[in-house]
C-alpha cells in the first residue's frame, strides 16, 4: 500500500485518533490547519461516562441488576465501564488510523477488536493484560462480543475469519505508527481513570446471558449519546486521563438531562397531586372510575385490563404511568398501538396529559414522521432536523428524529412495531430493548395481534419484566388462551386439567388480571361505569349485492339514524361507497350525508395520502363524534373506523368477523349519551354474511369467500383473508342466530370464550367434517398456518438467554418484519401536486402487495423491494396524461376519472382519488384486506 508523503501520520499527533473532522465535512484529511482529531482514549472515556451517567439513574441501575440477577457495587460498575469504554479498541489498528489519507491503508474497527482480543500472534495481549481480565468474569468473551459489536447487529464473517497477509499488515507498524505501543498507553490511561475496577476487592462481574444482551443495548446507547458532537466536540484541551474522565461525566450529564435519558429535571417539574379532570380535560370533579385507580395502583409488574370500549383504558394506562413515574419505578412511557393512524391520533390526547403532569411533550414514533407536541419538524441535508418553534425540551426530540431512539424518549405513543423491533434479531434491538427498559409499555388492543405478533409480543414482555420493567396490556375482549400467552403461561390444555372453557367463562368481565405469587392468574373485578346497552343483532345474506346495502343504509339515514358500514376489504368497502354515490346521483337535490372533506364525498380506509388521512380521522369524529350534531348520515369504511376514533352510530352494518372483532366494531354503537331518533334507540347490528357458510355442503377449501376477506390463503398464494379462520366466522354466525339480544358489557366475557375457545372450534370442525370432510382439512391448514407463523417468529425471536458469542449471528439473508408480509413503502413525492381534497399530496403508503409492480422482477420478494432504487420510488407525476400514455392500457381507469392523479414508479402506474391509492391491477382482480401498519 502507498504511503501517503508529507502528511502526518497519528504517531505526529501524540496519539491515536478516535474521532476527525473538519470544517468543509470531508472524511479525508486535508492539511489546511482546520483538521481536528479527538484522541481515542478520550472518545472512550465519553462512552464510559455517559454509561456510568445512565447507570446511575436509579431505573436504569435496577434494570441493570435486573438483568445481572444481582445487585452491583460501584467497582463492578466500573469494570463495565472501562469494558464499555474498549468499545473502539478497533480503531488502534493501523489501517483504522491511516484511513483518513488518500491512497493509504484502509479497515474498519469492530472486527479487528475481536482480532486484536482473540488472536495472540498480533502481539496486543501483553499490551491488554487479558490474564488479569480473564478474573474479571467467566463470561469475559462474551462480554467483549457484546460491547464490540455497538453498531446495531452482530457483525459475522468479518470478526471470525483468518488473517491472510493482506490484512497483517493493518496490525503492524507503519509510518512511525506502533499500534501495540498505543494499546499500551491507552490502556494505562485507562487504569488510571478507574482504580475500582482494578482494586483486588472488587468481585467479579456475573456470568449471565441476560447481562450481557442488555450491556450490548447500553453501550450502544451510550455510544450514540457520546458521539453527540454539539456535547463531545471533537477540539477539546489536553487533559489527563482523570481529568479527562471528570470532564466526560460533567458533559454525559448535561447531555442526558437534555435528551432526556436523565430525567431529574422533569421529576422537579411534575405536578403532584394534579386532579384527573386537569390531566385529561373532563368536567370538573369528575373523578377517576373504579377500574382506573386499581389500574394506576396496582402493585403487579404485569397487568392485563380488560373493558369495553369508551370505559377509558387510556387515561387508566396515563395514571397508572403517573403513579410509578411519582414512585421512581419508571422514567418514561411507550404507547403502543396497532395502527399508524391511531398513534397519531392517540398522541395529540397523550401530549394534552404530558404537559400538564411533567410540563413536556409526547413524541409520534412513526417512520416519516417528524412530531413532538404539536411542532412538525423539518428533515435537512444530512441527519439534521429543523423544528420551527423555541420549546424548553427541544434537545429531547432527539428521540423523534431517529426511528432506533423512538423507545428512549420520555413519553412516546407508536405503533407496535417499534416496541416490538426490540425483541427481534434485527438492527439495533439491543439498543431499542436497554432503552425501553425504564419505561412502562403499554401495549393497546392485544386481541389485534396475530399469531406471529402474539409470539414476539409475548417475548418482548416477558424480557421486560424479567429485567424489572413494567408492562401493561390492554383490550376489549381477550380470549382466555391469548390471556395465558401474554402472561408467560403455558397453554390450558398442557395441563390436561377439565372445565377449561366454564372456567374460562367464570372469569368477571371488566377485569384486571395479574399474576399471583404461585404464578397463577388471578382475576380482580372491576365495575363498569358505562351503562349497560343491549344490542339487537341480525344475519343477512345479500353479502355479494352492495346496491341492496347501499339502499338500505341510505333509508335508515333518511330517517335520522346515523349508519355505520363497515367491510372486511377495500374493495367491498369501494362496491358499496360507489352504489351509494349512484344513489345520490338518483337524488342530486337531496343526496343523503356522507363523510366529506373539504366538501368532497368520500370514504375511510388506510389507503390515503398521510395528512389526508389524518384530515379523514378528524372529519369522521366531526360526523360522527362525541360532539356532532349529525343526524342521519352514512360512513362508510373498513376495519379503520373500528379502532381509536370516536364514533357514535344508530345502526352498523358489518361484515361477518370473528366475535372479538365483531365486539370491537359493535363498541361504535350507541357510544355516547343523546337524544336518538325513535328507530335508533335500540341499537342494531346487522352481520353480512356469506349464505353459503350456512349450508351443510359449504366446502371450506374452495377460496370463494376470500372476497369478503374469509379464508386462508390458496394454492402457493400468500394472500389470504385477513380472518382466516372459517370456523370462527361460523361460530360467531351461530352465535348471533342462537341468541340475537346481547348485553354489553355483560355478555362479552361468554361470547369471546364462545367463539373463540380452541375446544368450541374443534367440535364445530367436526360436526361439519361428517358431511364435509373438508372441514378438517380446513382446520389442518389454519392450524399450520399459525404454527408456521409462530415458528417463524421464534425463530427470529432475540434469545436473551443466549450468551453472546461470535456463533450468535443475526439473519444476513432476509428482511425481519414485525408483521408477516410484505413492508409497506412509504412514497414522498418532491414536488407536491394538489390532491383530490384540495390538500398537497407530499407522502402516501403504498401497501406491500401493489410494490411488486414497480419492478416485476422482484417477485415479490422483500429483500429486493428493500434494494428498490431511488429513482424506482421517486413518483413521476403522469396526470394530465402525456400523449405517449393515452393510449397505454394501463392509464385507461385514469382517463374515466380525469379527476384523479396518476403517478408512475418504476414500471408501475398508480392513481390516487377520493376514493384512496389504487393500482391499475386494483380494478381487476381482487386484492387483499386493508392492512394498515
Amino acid at each position: 500500500m502507498a504511503s501517503p508523503a508529507a502528511l502526518p501520520s497519528p504517531i505526529d499527533l501524540g496519539f491515536p485518533w478516535g474521532k476527525f473532522s473538519h470544517p468543509d465535512g470531508g472524511r479525508h484529511f486535508v492539511g489546511d490547519g482546520r483538521d481536528q482529531f479527538l484522541p481515542l482514549y478520550r472518545h472512550m472515556l465519553d462512552v464510559a461516562a455517559c454509561f456510568l451517567e445512565i447507570v446511575h439513574q436509579p431505573v436504569f441501575r435496577a434494570r441493570l441488576e435486573g438483568a445481572a440477577k444481582e445487585k452491583l457495587s460501584e467497582g463492578q460498575l466500573e469494570r463495565l465501564a472501562v469494558l464499555v469504554a474498549l468499545h473502539d479498541l478497533g480503531k488502534i489498528n493501523t489501517g483504522f488510523q491511516f484511513k483518513i489519507f488518500p491512497n493509504s491503508l484502509s479497515n474498519g474497527h469492530i472486527g479487528p477488536g475481536w482480532h486484536m482480543l482473540v488472536k495472540s500472534e498480533l502481539g496486543f495481549n501483553s499490551a491488554l493484560n487479558l490474564a488479569e481480565l480473564e478474573n474479571w468474569s467467566k463470561g469475559l468473551k462474551s462480554l467483549f462480543w457484546a460491547i464490540l459489536n455497538h453498531h446495531g447487529k452482530p457483525t459475522l464473517n468479518s470478526t471470525t475469519g483468518a488473517l491472510n497477509n493482506d490484512r497483517l499488515e493493518h496490525y503492524t507498524p507503519f509510518q512511525g505508527y506502533h499500534p501495540q505501543q498505543a494499546l499500551t498507553n491507552l490502556w494505562l490511561q485507562i487504569k488510571e481513570s478507574f482504580p475500582l475496577a482494578f482494586s483486588e476487592l472488587t468481585q467479579p462481574l456475573p456470568n449471565v446471558a441476560e447481562l450481557q444482551h442488555y450491556l450490548c443495548g447500553m453501550t450502544s446507547l451510550a455510544d450514540q449519546v457520546g458521539s453527540r458532537e454539539i456535547d463531545f466536540p471533537v477540539s477539546r484541551p489536553e487533559l489527563s486521563a482523570p481529568e479527562a474522565l471528570r470532564d466526560s461525566r460533567l458533559r454525559a450529564k448535561k447531555s442526558l438531562k437534555k435528551i432526556g435519558l436523565n430525567v431529574q429535571q422533569l421529576r422537579e417539574r411534575k405536578q403532584t397531586d394534579l386532579p384527573a379532570a386537569q390531566l385529561f380535560g373532563w368536567a370538573d370533579k369528575t373523578s377517576p372510575s373504579q377500574m382506573q385507580e386499581a389500574t394506576a395502583h396496582c402493585s403487579n409488574h404485569l397487568i392485563i385490563l380488560e373493558s369495553e370500549t369508551g370505559s377509558g383504558k387510556t387515561e387508566a394506562a396515563f395514571l397508572r404511568f403517573q403513579e410509578l413515574f411519582e414512585k421512581g419505578e419508571v422514567d418514561s412511557l411507550y404507547f403502543a398501538v396497532p395502527t399508524r393512524a391511531a398513534a397519531s391520533a392517540l398522541q395529540e390526547r397523550l401530549n394534552k396529559a404530558s404537559l400538564a403532569f411533567l410540563g413536556t411533550e409526547t413524541i409520534l414514533a412513526v417512520p416519516g414522521y417528524l412530531k413532538a407536541g404539536t411542532a412538525v419538524g423539518i428533515r435537512l441535508a444530512g441527519f439534521e432536523v429543523s423544528w420551527p418553534d423555541k420549546s424548553q425540551d427541544k434537545e429531547m426530540r432527539w428521540a423523534a428524529e431517529t426511528p432506533r431512539f423512538y423507545l428512549a424518549a420520555p413519553l412516546a405513543v407508536g405503533t407496535v412495531d417499534q416496541a416490538l423491533l426490540a425483541a427481534l434479531s434485527t438492527k439495533w434491538a439491543h439498543l431499542r430493548a436497554s432503552a425501553l427498559s425504564r419505561a412502562l409499555l403499554v401495549i393497546d388492543e392485544v386481541h389485534a395481534s396475530d399469531a406471529y405478533m402474539t409470539q414476539i409480543g409475548a417475548s418482548l414482555v416477558q424480557d421486560h419484566i424479567k429485567r424489572g420493567g413494567h408492562a401493561l396490556l390492554m383490550s376489549a375482549t381477550l380470549g382466555a388462551e391469548a390471556r395465558r400467552k401474554w402472561l408467560g403461561l403455558r397453554p390450558s390444555w398442557e395441563d390436561g386439567e377439565q372445565g377449561i372453557l366454564e372456567r374460562a367463562c367464570a372469569v368477571p368481565y371488566p377485569c384486571l388480571t395479574m399474576l399471583d405469587n404461585q404464578g397463577c392468574e388471578h382475576h380482580q373485578a372491576m365495575p363498569s361505569r358505562q351503562k349497560p346497552k343491549t344490542v339487537s343483532l341480525s344475519i343477512n345474506t345479500h353479502i355479494n349485492d352492495p346496491m341492496r346495502i347501499a339502499a338500505f343504509a341510505a333509508a335508515q339515514a333518511r330517517d335520522g339514524l346515523r349508519v355505520l358500514v363497515i367491510r372486511n376489504t377495500v374493495k367491498q368497502a369501494l362496491t358499496v361507497f360507489d352504489a351509494f354515490e349512484k344513489l345520490a346521483g338518483a337524488d342530486n337535490a337531496h343526496p343523503v350525508p356522507t363523510l366529506e372533506l373539504n366538501g368532497v364525498r368520500t370514504l375511510h380506509h388506510s389507503r390515503f395520502a398521510v395528512d389526508d388521512r389524518k384530515a379523514l380521522d378528524q372529519a369522521v369524529n366531526a360526523l360522527f363524534g362525541k360532539t356532532a350534531t349529525t343526524e342521519g348520515a352514512v360512513l362508510i369504511g373498513t376495519q379503520t373506523l373500528e379502532q381509536s376514533l370516536d364514533i357514535d352510530a344508530d345502526l352498523l352494518i358489518t361484515d361477518l368477523c370473528p366475535i372479538d372483532v365483531l365486539l370491537q366494531r359493535i363498541g361504535r354503537l350507541h357510544r355516547h349519551e343523546r337524544e336518538r331518533p325513535k328507530n335508533g334507540r335500540q341499537a342494531r347490528c346487522i352481520v353480512l354474511t356469506p349464505a353459503a357458510l350456512g349450508k351443510k355442503t359449504f366446502q371450506p377449501d374452495k377460496g370463494s369467500l376470500l372476497i369478503y376477506g374469509m379464508g386462508p390463503p390458496r394454492g402457493n398464494s400468500t394472500n389470504g383473508g385477513v380472518y382466516p379462520d372459517l370456523r370462527m366466522l361460523e361460530q360467531t354466525r351461530r352465535l348471533i342466530n342462537k341468541c340475537p339480544l346481547w348485553t354489553i358489557p355483560q355478555d362479552n366475557r361468554f361470547l369471546v370464550e364462545q367463539g373463540t375457545n380452541p375446544d368450541i372450534l374443534i367440535q364445530l370442525q367436526k360436526e361439519r367434517a361428517r358431511v364435509v370432510p373438508q372441514w378438517n382439512d380446513h382446520a389442518a391448514v389454519v392450524e399450520g398456518y399459525q404454527c408456521t407463523n409462530k415458528k417463524e417468529a421464534g425463530h427470529l425471536v432475540l434469545n436473551r438467554k443466549a450468551v453472546m458469542a461470535a456463533q450468535l449471528p443475526f439473519p444476513s439473508d432476509e428482511i425481519v418484519s414485525t408483521r408477516l408480509g410484505l413492508a409497506n413503502l412509504l412514497i414522498e413525492f418532491p414536488s407536491p401536486p394538489i390532491g383530490p381534497f384540495g390538500n398537497l399530496l407530499t407522502r402516501i403508503m403504498l401497501p406491500a402487495y401493489m410494490a411488486p409492480a414497480i419492478c416485476p422482477a422482484t417477485n415479490g420478494k422483500a429483500s429486493d423491494l428493500s434494494n428498490l432504487s431511488e429513482k424506482d420510488l421517486t413518483p413521476e407525476i403522469l396526470s394530465p396524461l402525456p400523449k405517449i400514455l393515452e393510449d397505454d392500457p394501463r392509464t385507461s381507469h385514469a382517463k374515466k376519472n380525469p379527476e384523479e392523479i396518476v403517478f408512475r414508479l418504476g414500471q408501475a402506474v398508480f392513481y390516487y382519488s377520493r376514493c384512496g391509492l389504487a393500482s391499475e391491477k386494483s380494478f381487476s382482480d381482487e386484492i387483499p384486506p386493508d392492512d394498515e401498519t
